[in-house]
């Protein structure tokens, strides 16, 4: 009985919502305002529609207001979101969109008019749509340092696909640099090193040039000029030929041959 009491007390579940599902309430400012739809049940975010007829200029801005005023459900904020079809046919796109859950205003849209001509909004067309996320609001404290992490500083673009290359042989002289102690009595030593870390500086500079035209010939997918720049660094019988077969004696697709081609190009730093 007690189980059948439990059951009965949990919420139904429907399209991975309970019935304790938080609410999004709005209020129409005006006549103009249009109520936001989703597109589907599964919808991620709710149309906004434009209150007013607006032109965005060529290459320029606006602010599209909707003529609505909304209540975030709590732990949330709103995030103005461009459609998808506005930005792929007009290059129409959406910026500053975010709605705090304290704000109590017009919802409006900024629009940027990234086309070559100017773009005519009516009353009641779907601008951008708006979704309901999570957030977390922590505390902020200040503190003397920060964790040292593998990244460290750098901003942006130091995450990228950017690789910087360069051979195990090169990085060895560094360390034994660091390895031989001062004194005029080590001189020999030292200038040994210096000669090292040139010649594995300039066979850097090599492989990087190399590794540069090797990452250009992938992005274009042009397998024989990669297949020639591994024939220029490998034996006279590279162990990669143009023509690659699989287990099966299938021959391996352009593309495929091109990842196959890339691995093989790294393995020799």
């Amino acid at each position: 009985m007690a189980d059948v009491m439990l059951a009965e007390k949990r919420p139904k579940v429907t399209n991975g919502l309970t019935n304790r599902h938080a609410v999004l309430k709005f209020v129409k400012l005006s006549e103009h305002a249009t109520t936001p739809t989703r597109g589907s049940p599964l919808a991620a975010g709710y149309d906004l529609y434009a209150a007013h007829d607006t032109v965005l200029p060529a290459k320029d801005r606006g602010l599209v207001k909707t003529d609505i005023q909304i209540a975030l459900p709590d732990g949330c904020y709103g995030r103005v979101a461009p459609r998808s079809g506005l930005a792929l046919k007009h290059g129409i796109d959406v910026g500053a969109g975010v709605v705090d859950q304290d704000y109590r205003g017009n919802v409006g849209v900024v629009l940027f008019n990234f086309g070559n001509e100017d773009f005519q909004i009516k009353k009641g067309d779907r601008i951008a749509q708006l979704i309901c996320e999570r957030i977390f609001l922590p505390e902020l404290e200040e503190c003397e340092m920060l964790t040292e992490t593998e990244r460290g500083a750098g901003g942006y673009g130091s995450t990228g696909p950017i690789k910087r290359w360069i051979s195990d042989r090169t990085v060895v002289p560094f360390e034994s640099w660091k390895c031989v102690p001062a004194g005029p009595e080590q001189s020999l030593a030292r200038r040994t090193i210096r000669r090292q870390v040139k010649v594995c500086a300039d066979r850097e500079a090599w492989w990087t040039r190399k590794a540069e035209k090797m990452e250009e010939a992938q992005k274009a997918r042009n397998a024989r000029k990669l297949f020639r720049l591994i024939y220029a660094i490998g034996p006279q019988e590279p162990p990669v030929k143009e023509n690659i077969k699989d287990q099966n004696g299938t021959t391996i697709l352009s593309e495929n041959r091109i990842h196959h081609q890339a691995e093989y190009f790294e393995k020799q730093f």
